[in-house]
């Protein structure tokens, strides 16, 4: 994914996930030739701590 969209995913701007990867602390983070960056979903969900897709797959689970 691009930095925007992991930017809004991480609730950051896009700029930090630019700094981030540039510094090498997102895992699996690409610079294309073009100079812009791709990271994968799974280096979202490392720094997020959890997959919030599994919630949404998931509602009202551990809810009582």
């Amino acid at each position: 994914m691009s930095t925007g969209e992991a930017a809004r995913h991480l609730g950051v701007g896009a700029q930090a996930v630019r700094r981030w990867c540039e510094a090498g602390k997102v895992a699996g983070a690409v610079q294309l030739p073009s100079g812009r960056w791709r990271l994968p979903w799974s280096a979202v969900v490392e720094i997020l701590g959890s997959d919030p897709r599994e919630e949404l797959a998931h509602p009202g689970a551990g809810a009582r």
